[in-house]
C-alpha cells in the first residue's frame, strides 16, 4: 500500500483506476488506497472502480465509500477513453455510457454500453508502460515463470453457464479474437523479450477448431513461448493436448470444482466424473502440467 501511495504521490495522475474482482478482494485494499489518495495526496484525482466487482455493486460502492468518483459496467476500453476526454476538459460525465458515477451528491447511472463484437479492433496494450518492472507467475507461493513474463487474452467470456460463475453475466456471449490476430500479437511480444505468457481466458479450448489453427500458426511463424491457460475437460482429446503441446503450452488448468457427479450437476457443469479422468490422463501423455 505505502509503495504504491509513493508511485500515486510521484505521479500525480488525473485519473486512477482499480481492477476490482469480488473472490480477490481487490475491492477492499483498492478502497483504502483511494481514501488516502484523496485525503493525503489529491482530493481532485478521479477514482474509478472497474471489473467483476464493480460492474455488479456500482450503486453500492459509490454510497458506501464517497472518496470513489465512478464505477465503470463491463468492458472499459470505450468507457475509459471517454472518461479521459471529459477530463481533459474539465466536463462531467454526462452521457459516457456504461458509467456509473457521482454528480454533486447524486448518484448517476449512465446507459449500458454495448459489448465490442469484434475484439481484432482493439489495439495491442503498450507493455512499455510498464517499465523495467518484472512480473511473474506464482500459484501458491511456487514460481511458475523463469524469464520475462506476461499475461494476454484471446477471448473474453464463456459458452457455458455454471451456476457458480459470473462470466458469462459480465462478458456476455464468447467471443474470440482471430488466431491471426492472437499470432500478431505474440510476434511484437516476443521482439520484446518475452518468454512466458499466461493466457486469461476463462475457457481457453472452447472452440478445437480455431485452438488448432492458432497452434499451427505458432508453429508456423517459430514463436518460442512457454505458456499456460485454463481450459474445459470435454475438450481434451489426443489431437488438440499434442497440437497445444508443440506450440508451447507447459500448464492446462481444468475446473474441475468436485469428484461428485451430484454435484458437478448442481454447479450445472455439464462434464461427467469419466470426462474429467480421460482429461487428466491426456494431459498426463503429453507432459502437461
Amino acid at each position: 500500500v505505502e509503495r504504491t501511495l509513493k508511485w500515486i504521490k510521484q505521479e500525480n495522475p488525473d485519473v486512477l483506476g482499480f481492477s476490482t474482482i469480488t473472490t480477490a478482494g481487490t475491492g477492499i485494499i483498492s478502497a483504502e488506497i483511494s481514501r488516502r489518495v484523496k485525503e493525503e495526496i489529491n482530493p481532485n484525482i478521479k477514482i474509478l472502480f472497474g471489473n467483476y466487482h464493480a460492474t455488479f455493486n456500482d450503486r453500492r460502492i459509490l454510497e458506501k465509500y464517497p472518496f470513489i468518483d465512478a464505477c465503470i459496467r463491463g468492458e472499459g476500453e470505450k468507457t475509459l477513453l471517454e472518461i479521459a476526454q471529459k477530463v481533459e476538459k474539465d466536463q462531467n460525465f454526462e452521457g459516457i455510457k456504461g458509467l456509473t458515477y457521482r454528480d454533486n451528491g447524486r448518484i448517476v447511472r449512465n446507459d449500458d454500453r454495448p459489448q465490442i463484437k469484434d475484439l481484432d479492433i482493439l489495439p495491442f496494450p503498450d507493455r512499455s508502460l510498464l517499465g523495467n518492472i518484472e512480473y511473474k507467475n506464482e500459484v501458491e507461493g511456487l514460481e511458475l515463470s523463469v524469464g520475462k513474463f506476461t499475461s494476454a487474452a484471446s477471448s473474453r467470456g464463456c459458452a457455458f453457464q455454471c451456476s457458480f460463475c459470473s462470466s458469462a453475466m459480465f462478458w456476455g456471449k464468447w467471443r474470440p479474437r482471430s488466431p491471426e490476430n492472437i499470432v500478431e500479437e505474440l510476434s511484437l511480444l516476443e521482439g520484446q523479450g518475452y518468454k512466458n505468457l499466461q493466457w486469461v481466458d476463462d475457457n481457453f479450448t472452447i472452440s478445437k477448431k480455431r485452438l488448432l489453427k492458432l497452434s499451427n500458426l505458432i508453429r508456423k511463424e517459430k514463436l518460442d513461448f512457454n505458456w499456460m491457460a485454463e481450459g474445459r475437460v470435454t475438450q481434451s482429446s489426443k489431437e488438440l493436448l499434442s497440437a497445444m503441446k508443440q506450440a508451447g503450452c507447459k500448464i492446462l488448468s481444468f475446473g474441475v470444482e468436485s469428484g461428485s457427479q451430484r454435484l458437478l450437476d448442481w454447479y450445472n457443469k455439464k462434464i461427467t466424473i469419466n470426462q474429467i479422468y480421460d482429461a487428466v490422463k491426456n494431459s498426463k501423455k503429453w507432459e502437461l502440467t
